[in-house]
């Protein structure tokens, strides 16, 4: 078309123009005419989106279809405004008249001219200038906004024709408001071939014409042809609709449009216009089987005919391949009772179901029972059938209808009937196998229905109850006979009964087949004790239980039991055999009052047979006995130089003088100061902690050892002495640097002696020197130090001068280097003859100019003094005072510098040493010129009243340009354009203030700025003044408030103004007020909410707006006045029906279908925003529906709503759908009543098991059913007559065609009930059916449940054995149980019933309890029987199982090895309390609470102790708290380690290694090794016959880690404890658990927590490397020779302690010699492990050389109980004596030797002197008292030094053998020997007799250590033995010692020798091994051969001195031998 090529700018300009006028004027008031559209235009469909033509523009309307790229269709668009009244006249109509202007191509047969009109009835306008044009017809016609008014035909349109289309009832609904049409022609394709289109030039009109009689809805007529029509969607029915008025006149020419309600079938056309005869006719078609009904209305009359027609749409023939068979279920139990439905659908090609079709059912060769033989499809399609079976088969079903097949053939199984106990069996091939798993039984289970036939395919489940036997299912699944065989065979000897059961069913026989134990077997056997450690005081013991098990393990029981106890003296009760009980047991108590360790051996004496087991038991000492124990000093007198050091030895006993090892000992001195060095603080074996002590103080230091908070009683004393003068550190000090030199004042000039650690030193001669000072000095002469060290000096002069003092010890003439000076100073300060003074009196007060102010100081006598600080002061002044030089100079001068920047007069006083000078000098500061910028203008007041009579003040103050105000100057005050008043107008003088005063008022409301000017210097000021004179208050009569509009819209677009107009009372409008708006209870929106500024003419404007229809009057409210005198009302007004906020409700949901019950339906007509509208006409429609509505049509009340009710005798569902005729608007909400059906029968009713008797009928109510005892339950299945009627089974809703929930059966008669509800709600229909069962075979119970902890497993009635576990408090158990069957009868036995809780309860005792329930079924045979084993936990299992339970928690991603945040302790585990101890509780606090340190990680240990009922035990953990700052920066699994067996190293199991990475770039990497890990390697190394399991940590070379970490739990190793070693294995160190000790750490619950640090960097090193050479313990060990650090230190820290440990050094590690084994060995004999304890304690222990099996040496070993840091030392000592060295290897005290002697290595004998032969003639006898003892732990401790007391009590046990007698008249000499010290007898004695004496007349220093001089003294002096020659010896380092006279006569006895290097140290200490030997040569006796099992554990018979401990430690018999030794006899 020609209108594609206009410009598309013309276009978008006419639509602006169009635009801009549209709508006009809405409330434009017409009389009766015609009426032009207000819109008009046409629109294509033109690229991009359309263009719309306004006919205002472009006169032409062109309607239908174009040719023309991307046009399309053409439609029209018109909008009208319809007044309010008046058009159309009355009885005119209105019509919309066109002419048709042209015509092109209109000749289209397939679309021939047509003009439809249509309303457009959208929720919001129509907007032609948008995209709400329809772009085809279809769209238009399905788019409910378009209603079809009137259509006009082509033979009516011709060109130059006017049409006239009947738009009356549009209009009329429109009055008031606008009415939209769209014009549309010929229903065009979007893009027909040729242009097929109506032109327009000529703009429609509405006008009216005379009125034809509407439509009349009940006389029109809507009929059908023929009424029933096959659905196949080619057949159809015509439907003719005759329109006639209410007069029965025919009506032509009515566009009448059908409607289907909600009918899927199709009509054609949608619209039609009757003819002549009135009559419109269409045509419908379907292709799915229903009734539809169709509605006929004619749109322009609003009328909807009340008749309609209905057409039947059947379905067609039956489709073969669309019908369906379906079966459920498809498999189901072949007993002739369980039944499949058959259900067959019926349907045409178009899936429309069939009815009443009959149908045979066919089942080829099946032999099931087919019922019925035919049936008859219902409504839906469907025809039913049963069947069921007697035989186990798949039957194929098919459907036959009319001959025709269905193509669906469901298969349906049966099953054999379901599995029977009772006729099932189970069978055992032999009923005795020995339990060796090797011979077995074969179990034979057969599974049989209840009519005996085989159960075949059937998983068949063996149980055993408690038994352990190993099943194995031969044939685990039945064969086709039902049977299934298992294997069983055990290693535990028991009886089994076997049951079996297979799903659910458990058969009622079972079989037993008992286990018989083998032979007993030694290595099986165990041999246990209930502690490892027990006193030795005769009455503490331990249980000893011997265990006798077959190879299994099984207990053998009847065998005699023997214990054996080796060399050990304990008692054994019984002494005699006892027989193993029934678990195999035979149980010895054992006692002890000997400290020792004896083990045990078991002997099965029916057998001859030893248990390879053993156990061992140690008898420890007691406490530690204050008075038992000893400390000694090795000697008296220390020099105090830090150097000189004496030995501590500290000796713990108990009360029965046993040694106590392994106890912390502490050292304390009082107040003494001295250094302690622990060397170890520990004791050894011998009872021996060693303490070394040294002191840079003189002083005399007491010491007193602790252990186990026991003070012991003895004491030791040693004394710090002085050493020489020390000239640098002695002090020359004067008490006063200065002094007046007025020969009064004086200084005291002190000397103090002392050493070179400050020690004073009395005695010497002092004298004092000055120089060339002329001061007195008094004494003159020397002078004596005190005790101090000090002397005293007294000066003083008369001359001012410095005098530098020296002090002289002439005694040693040594000049002291300190020297002290002394300076006499003039005298105090004269306040009359000092003097001040100015430079000058007058100074500008600028900051610039300046004075000098100059103050001289004199003393008394007019002497200028120097060095005196003087201050300047300046009173009130403001000035600046510098000092230019504040201190007096030589000339006592002193000068100040004054400034200032304020105008005033200063007055300047001096101060000196508190003396205010009397002379002061003043210095006046003038100000400067007036400063235009530092004055200022200032007013009282920034806001006036403008009202002439309020006021504010502007002052004028004039200042120079620091501020100084400046008086006597002219000002003016000016005001620019301001009106106001200024008093006074003249220049005003300033005052003394500088200020100018003036007073300004004003009338006029305006700003005025104030400027003043300094007239006298002609100067204007720069600050100025501003004041507001402000309008008056609000007046309310004077202020006004006005509405635009008093009637609005309630559309919330439509809107109206409010505006308020603020005026003071003089009229005067007031601008920045804050003006509101109220509206009462209205709920309009007042816009801005907020209020609203008055704006410069004082006013404030509102828009109002509302949704809601209503009055509201608003009043304003300004400054809190409210203007109630102009209120402003405002009406908004409803707008039209909206259908979607419209409502439609229903009184009642559900209708009886009964014509009479009734439902009553509210429409509620509302706009848009939700107002009621009233006086609308509504109708009501149905749809489909064939309810009576009544009335047809209802007008709204004042309410809104409109009213209607509903009746029907058809049960159906009616959907309500509602119009607003006034307003065209068909409401989007609907109503629902359901209609109801009264029926309330059954159609069916099946019976899951039984018939019913009768048969079912639905009129029959009354039924019995019979079933077997084993049917505990029941389901119907019931179908209703009604597919809306309800089922109720005894209460429970059930769905019709579904089988209820399962009813459960009781012995007997059982009534259950059927209730049928009808539809309708109302009628009920009850059937009863009577189930009678046979009496019940049913021994289970139902429930079984224990109180306090539920039974394990879970209960289940299939298993009968029960066991819990309960904690030791648990003292009563509860059992409740529940029968099955309430017939049953159940007996209970190890519990008593008690009423009032319902249960049985059993008092538990410790150990297992057995409660048994017997349950016997209501036949009287049946039975079964349940057991529950309630075990009690013994105290001590308690107390461990919590400790083992118990975890430390963690915050964040914190680990053991990595803490940085607190921990979460628990206060509880297992109900149990737990007490946390700290190691560090500045680190770690007992409630977790956790501080870093600053720089340095903590390892911590944490204790946990529970402690319950006298039972504690307590569990350790190892915590690293990092540092502040330290943090991880990664973390993840980098690499797997193995975990190996023996020496393999093949791995068996592999362990993932998490490695850390810190933020200081440390890597931490972790190992944990867990319980499954250590079961499969021990499994292995059992397999192998391998002893240990090893976790190899092995590091990355080239990235080492910088610790590792290893977590073993207590679960993980708990299966290798006592079976197997484990070893822990990282480059550096292993640690090597043995089982034993695993077994005792299990015992103790303790996890394992071991952390390795490598220490690598090299200060760190060198530290440890400097400790370890410098410590007294190496160089010792190293003697004359040397000592070097190999390898790397190593820092191994873990969580327990007092666990004997082997740590191994690997030999990669320690440096070892190229060359053969034996030259590594003999290097490796020479290393040793310098141990640093984290305690303080350090050790040095010799290693021992470890061999692999290849006999290459594996690295060097110890054994340690706590870890610590370890270095590996290579020690050399030089060859040393065997003369009385004390070497922990063996240096004996028998006398020196002359020739070298290497190191003893251990177990070898050193060289020793010529043994002293026993002095009796060989082959005599005689016998022997013992004289010394070992220590409780069964140790003697040879190396350890022996004290004084030691000697002292060994002596006198001698003396006493000896026939000494006591003296009880002598009494205690020694103030450190109690009279409770355990040696005070021996003591006392010896010190009678003279033979040993104390250290001083007062001090026995009982605890120090004996030294080699004082036994020499001692042995003479005892022995009384004399020299026989010159009594002089070689040694060089006893000349003048006061003990060489007896050291020389030791020497000629051949009691002791010196040592090779010509030295006989007299005061090194002497151990226990030494002593002995000394004293055995002293005594003549021994030494003891022939002893075959050493006394003591720690001195073996390698010894060097071991047959002289023997000789001394056992009392015997024995015989002189040959050689002088003597031979052992006996005891």
């Amino acid at each position: 078309m020609n209108k594609k090529l206009k410009s598309y700018m013309i276009r978008a300009l006419c639509a602006l123009l169009i635009i801009s006028s549209f709508p006009i004027g809405v409330n434009t008031s017409y009389a009766a005419g015609p009426i032009s559209a207000t819109e008009l235009g046409s629109h294509d469909f033109s690229p991009p989106a359309g263009v719309y033509y306004p006919f205002a523009s472009d006169p032409l309307l062109y309607i239908g279809g174009s040719s023309s790229s991307g046009v399309g269709l053409l439609h029209a668009f018109a909008q009208y405004n319809i007044p309010a009244s008046g058009f159309p006249s009355s009885g005119n109509k209105a019509v919309l008249s066109l002419t048709v202007s042209g015509l092109t191509n209109t000749n289209d047969a397939t679309y021939p001219p047509i003009l439809q009109v249509w309303q457009y009835v959208g929720s919001t306008p129509f907007n032609p200038y948008g995209n709400d044009w329809p772009s085809s017809m279809s769209s238009l016609s399905s788019n409910p906004n378009y209603v079809l008014l009137d259509t006009i035909n082509s033979s009516s349109i011709q060109v130059g024709a006017t049409l006239q289309f009947d738009v009356d009832a549009a209009v009329k609904a429109k009055a008031g408001s606008n009415v939209q049409f769209l014009l549309t022609g010929p229903a065009s394709s979007s893009m027909p071939s040729t242009d097929n289109r109506i032109e327009v030039t000529v703009a429609p009109q509405l006008v009216e014409i005379a009125g034809a009689a509407p439509a009349s809805a009940s006389t029109s007529t809507v009929s059908a042809s023929p009424t029933t029509v096959t659905a196949n969607g080619t057949a159809s029915s015509t439907i003719n609709v005759t329109v006639k008025d209410a007069s029965n006149n025919l009506l032509s020419g009515k566009t009448v449009t059908l409607t289907k309600g909600s009918s899927n079938s199709v009509i054609s056309p949608s619209s039609q216009v009757t003819n002549a005869s009135g009559v419109a006719t269409f045509t419908v078609t379907n292709t799915k089987a229903e009734q539809s009904t169709y509605t006929a209305s004619v749109a322009a009359d609003a009328v909807t005919i009340t008749q309609t027609a209905s057409v039947t749409f059947q379905p067609g023939p039956v489709s073969a391949g669309q019908s369906t068979v379906t079966a459920s279920p498809t498999t189901l139990t072949a007993n002739n009772t369980s039944s499949s439905t058959i259900t067959v659908t019926l349907k045409d090609i178009n899936s429309n179901p069939i009815p009443a079709q009959d149908v045979t059912l066919s089942q080829g060769g099946g032999s099931s029972t087919i019922s019925p033989t035919l049936s008859t499809t219902n409504a839906s399609g469907v025809a039913t059938f049963t069947v069921r079976n007697t035989k186990a088969e798949a039957v194929t079903y098919t459907a036959s209808a009319n001959g025709v097949s269905l193509t669906n053939t469901p298969t349906v199984t049966f099953q054999a009937g379901g599995l029977n106990a009772s006729t099932s069996t189970i069978t055992a091939s032999k009923a005795n196998v020995i339990a060796n798993n090797t011979d077995n039984a074969t179990i034979t289970v057969t599974l049989r229905d209840i009519n005996n036939n085989p159960v075949g395919s059937q998983a068949v489940t063996l149980m055993q109850g408690s038994g352990s036997s190993s099943i194995t299912a031969t044939q685990g699944t039945t064969n086709a006979s039902g049977v299934a065989t298992f294997t069983v065979k055990s290693t535990k000897a028991e009886t089994v009964t076997y049951s079996a059961s297979a799903g659910d069913t458990t058969v009622a026989t079972t079989a037993s087949v008992t286990f018989q134990p083998g032979a007993v077997t030694a290595s099986q056997s165990t041999l246990s004790v209930s502690k490892n450690s027990v006193f030795a005081d005769g009455s503490d013991s331990s249980t000893v239980t011997v265990t006798l098990n077959d190879a299994n393990g099984n207990a053998v029981s009847g065998k005699s039991v023997t214990l054996s106890q080796g060399s050990g003296s304990s008692t054994i009760n019984p002494s005699t055999a006892v027989t193993t009980n029934a678990s195999g047991q035979a149980i010895f108590t054992v006692t002890n009052v000997k400290a020792e360790t004896v083990t045990y051996t078991a002997t099965d004496a029916t057998d001859s047979l030893t248990v390879t087991q053993t156990g061992a038991v140690t008898f420890v000492p007691g406490a530690v006995d204050a008075a038992a124990s000893t400390v000694a000093a090795s000697k008296a007198n220390v020099i105090a130089n830090n150097v000189d050091s004496a030995t501590i030895t500290v000796t713990l006993r108990d009360a029965g003088n046993n040694a106590i090892s392994n106890r912390s000992v502490t050292l304390s001195q009082g107040s003494g100061s001295s250094t302690i060095t622990t060397t170890p603080g520990t004791t050894d074996a011998n009872g021996v902690a060693t303490f070394t002590v040294k002191s840079t103080k003189a002083e005399g230091i007491t010491y007193t050892a602790t252990a186990g908070g026991v003070t012991v009683t003895a004491t030791t004393g040693v004394t710090f002495q002085p050493g020489s003068v020390s000239a640098s550190v002695s002090k020359v000090e004067a008490s006063k640097a200065n002094v007046s030199a007025d020969n009064v004042d004086t200084s005291i000039i002190m000397v103090t002696l002392t050493d070179s650690n400050g020690n004073p030193i009395g005695g010497k001669s002092i004298t004092l020197a000055q120089g060339s000072g002329s001061s007195t000095i008094s004494p003159s002469t020397a002078v004596m130090t005190n005790a101090s060290g000090q002397v005293a000096f007294t000066v003083t002069s008369t001359k001012a001068e410095t005098v530098t003092y020296t002090a002289t010890d002439a005694t040693d003439s040594i000049t002291i280097t300190q020297t002290a000076s002394v300076t006499f100073d003039p005298g105090a300060v004269d306040a009359n003859l000092s003097t001040i003074s100015t430079s000058k009196a007058n100074v500008a007060a600028d900051n610039t100019d300046t004075a000098t102010i100059t103050v001289h100081l004199k003393d008394i006598s007019g002497n200028a003094i120097s060095g005196k600080n003087v201050t300047l002061s300046q009173g009130s002044g403001s000035s600046t005072i510098t000092a230019t030089q504040g201190t007096t100079d030589v000339s006592g001068v002193a000068t100040f510098t004054v400034k200032s920047t304020k105008a005033e007069a200063v007055t300047y006083t001096a101060v000196s040493s508190s003396v205010t000078l009397a002379a002061t000098t003043g210095v006046t500061f003038q100000p400067g010129a007036v400063s235009a910028s530092a004055s200022k203008v200032v007013v009282s007041k920034a806001n006036v009243s403008a009202d002439g009579t309020d006021s504010s003040t502007v002052t004028v103050t004039l200042n120079d340009i620091n501020s100084n105000p400046i008086s006597g100057k002219n000002v003016t005050l000016s005001q620019g354009s301001g009106s106001s008043a200024i008093t006074p107008s003249t220049a005003v003088v300033t005052n003394a203030g500088g200020q100018a005063v003036f007073t300004v008022t004003n009338n006029k409301a305006e700003t005025v700025t104030y400027t003043a000017t300094n007239t006298t210097d002609s100067m204007t000021i720069t600050q100025t003044g501003a004041i507001t004179f402000d309008p008056g208050a609000v007046n309310s009569a004077l202020s006004t408030v006005t509405v635009s509009k008093t009637t609005v819209a309630a559309d919330n677009t439509d809107s109206a103004t409010v505006t308020v107009t603020i005026r003071d009372s003089q009229g005067n409008p007031i601008s920045n007020k804050n003006v509101t708006l109220s509206q009462g209870s209205g709920s309009s929106t007042i816009t801005p909410q907020a209020g609203v500024m008055t704006d410069g003419n004082g006013v404030a404007t509102f828009t109002l707006t509302s949704t809601k229809a209503e009055s509201v009057t608003y009043t304003a409210i300004a400054d809190s006045v409210t203007l109630s005198l102009h209120p402003v009302p405002v009406t908004f007004t409803p707008g039209a029906a909206d259908g979607t906020t419209s409502q439609i409700t229903v009184s009642k949901a559900s209708v009886s279908a009964n014509g009479s019950d009734f439902s009553t339906i509210s429409v509620t007509v509302k706009d848009i925003h939700g107002n009621v509208i009233a006086g609308r006409n509504v109708t009501l429609q149905q749809g489909s529906g064939s309810s009576l509505i009544s009335p047809a049509q209802a007008t709204t009340n004042v309410d809104g709503v409109a009213s209607f009710t509903a009746t029907n005798t058809k049960t159906e569902n009616v959907v309500y759908t509602a119009t607003v005729v006034n307003d065209s608007v068909l409401l989007s909400h609907v109503a629902n009543v359901n209609f109801l059906s009264a029926n309330a029968y059954l159609n069916g009713l099946d019976i899951s098991s039984g018939s019913l008797i009768p048969v079912f009928l639905p009129m029959e109510i009354n039924y019995v059913a019979n079933v077997t005892d084993d049917v505990y339950q029941i389901t119907f299945t019931p179908t209703a007559a009604d597919s809306h009627a309800t089922i109720r089974i005894n209460e429970t809703a059930v769905q019709s065609g579904l089988a209820s929930t399962p009813i459960s059966l009781v012995t007997g008669s059982n009534t259950i009930t059927v209730e049928v509800l009808a539809a309708d709600g109302k009628t009920r229909q009850r059937y009863t059916i009577v189930v009678m069962r046979e009496p019940n075979k049913d021994a289970r119970l139902k429930a079984l449940s224990g109180l306090p902890k539920a039974l394990t497993p879970a209960f289940d009635s299939a298993v009968t054995k029960y066991t819990v576990h309960v904690a030791n408090h648990v003292e009563q158990y509860e059992v409740q149980a529940e029968l099955q069957n309430e017939l049953s009868n159940l007996t209970v036995t190890g519990a008593v019933y008690d009423s009032s809780i319902n249960a049985y309860v059993t008092n538990l005792q410790v150990g297992t309890n057995t409660i048994q329930l017997n349950v016997t079924a209501q036949d009287g045979v049946t039975e079964a029987n349940y057991i529950i084993e309630v075990i009690r936990t013994s105290v001590q299992d308690e107390v461990r199982r919590a400790l083992n339970n118990l975890t430390i928690g963690y915050t964040g991603d914190d680990t053991w090895e990595f803490v940085t945040r607190d921990l979460l302790l628990t206060n509880t585990q297992d109900d149990l309390p737990v007490v946390w101890n700290t190691s560090k509780p500045d680190i770690v606090e007992s409630n977790g609470t956790v501080t870093r340190p600053a720089s340095q990680e903590s390892a911590v240990i944490l204790t946990a102790s529970i402690e319950y009922l006298n039972v504690k035990m307590s569990r350790t953990f190892l915590i690293v708290v990092k540092p502040q700052g330290l943090s991880v920066v990664s973390s993840g699994v980098t690499r797997n380690v193995p975990i190996r067996i023996g020496t393999s190293n093949t791995d068996v199991e592999q362990t993932p290694i998490t490695r850390k990475e810190l933020s200081d770039g440390n890597k931490i990497d972790k190992v944990i090794a867990t319980t499954s890990q250590l079961s499969n390697a021990l499994q292995s190394a059992v397999t192998n016959n391998e002893s240990n399991v090893r976790v190899v940590a092995t590091d990355i070379p080239t990235d080492p880690a910088d610790e590792v970490t290893i977590d073993v739990p207590a679960s993980s190793y708990d299966p290798l404890a006592g079976v197997v070693d484990l070893t822990l294995e990282t480059d550096y160190a292993h640690i090597m658990l043995d089982k034993s000790t695993l077994s005792q750490l299990n015992t103790a619950g303790q996890s394992l927590f071991f952390r390795f640090v490598p220490i690598r960097q090299a200060s760190q090193i060198t530290q440890v490397k400097e400790q370890a050479l410098a410590d007294p313990l190496v160089k010792q060990a190293a003697s004359t020779g040397t000592a070097s650090q190999i390898g790397t230190p190593m820092t191994i820290e873990t969580n327990y302690s007092s666990y004997n440990t082997t740590l191994l050094f690997p030999a990669s590690k320690l440096n070892l010699p190229t060359g053969s084994v034996s030259q590594q060995a003999a290097y490796a004999a020479d290393l040793y492990v310098y141990i640093q304890h984290s305690d303080g304690e350090i050790a040095l222990q010799r290693g021992t050389v470890q061999y692999d099996a290849n006999g290459q040496i594996e690295g060097i070993a110890i054994t340690i109980n706590k870890f610590s840091t370890f270095t590996i030392l290579h020690v050399q000592p030089a060859n040393s004596s065997s003369g009385g060295g004390s070497g922990s290897d063996g240096g004996n005290a028998g006398g020196g030797s002359t020739s070298p002697a290497s190191t003893p290595t251990p177990g070898t004998k050193p060289s020793t002197p010529e043994e002293t032969p026993t002095p009796a003639q060989p082959g005599a006898s005689g016998e022997h008292a013992s004289y010394i003892q070992g220590y409780p732990d069964g140790t003697f401790r040879p190396s350890q030094t022996t004290t004084r007391t030691e000697l002292a009590s060994m002596l006198w046990r001698v003396m006493l053998e000896n026939g000494s007698q006591p003296d009880p008249s002598v009494s205690g000499s020694y103030s450190d020997v109690a009279q409770s010290h355990w040696a005070y007898e021996a003591i006392r004695q010896l010190h009678s007799k003279q033979i040993m004496l104390g250290i001083t007349t007062d001090q026995f220093v009982p605890n120090r250590a004996l030294t080699r001089a004082e036994f020499a003294v001692l042995a003479v002096r005892w022995q009384q033995l004399t020299t026989d020659g010159s009594g002089e010896t070689s040694f060089t380092d006893i000349t003048n010692h006061w003990a060489a006279p007896s050291i020389a006569v030791l020497v000629q006895k051949g009691i002791v020798k010196g040592y090779t290097d010509g030295t006989f140290r007299p005061n090194d200490g002497v151990t226990r091994a030494e002593l002995v030997t000394m004293m055995n040569r002293l005594l003549k006796r021994g030494p003891l051969t022939g002893v075959t099992t050493p006394t003591w554990k720690d001195v073996s018979s390698t010894h060097w001195a071991f047959a002289d401990i023997e000789e001394a430690s056992q009392s015997h018999h024995y015989n002189v031998l040959p050689s002088g030794a003597e031979q052992w006899i006996n005891n």
